[in-house]
């Protein structure tokens, strides 16, 4: 494990676990991190929206989304662009190599 790794794992240390939540482009399958959050539901990925909101449209190109619905997996769609959760822990995405946060990333 590199410095970088363990020093992002000790800030981890006696906090609640946080949900990787991804953005996943529908023809070419690219990841991207969009949030670690700390309820893996619809409120969390609601709340992960509304706090990157203008980001979210400068990269995806999408004023709006579509919600999954109620008994499905927690997911959006914003235009081309999936955000769901990943299935991984920030711990397990450190440990295993993390996604680039979607900001950073030029479009």
């Amino acid at each position: 494990m590199t410095e970088t790794q363990i020093a992002k794992l000790e800030r981890l240390h006696n906090h609640p676990t946080r949900y990787e939540l991804v953005l996943q482009h529908a023809q070419t399958g690219e990841r991207v991190r969009l949030a670690y959050i700390l309820r893996n539901n619809r409120s969390g990925l609601m709340d992960a929206i509304r706090r990157n909101g203008a980001e979210l449209e400068a990269f995806t190109g999408s004023t709006t989304f579509d919600l999954s619905k109620k008994g499905q997996p927690a997911a959006a769609q914003l235009g081309s662009w999936r955000a769901s959760f990943s299935g991984r822990t920030q711990r397990e995405a450190i440990i295993s190599g993390e996604l680039v946060w979607f900001a950073s990333e030029k479009k």
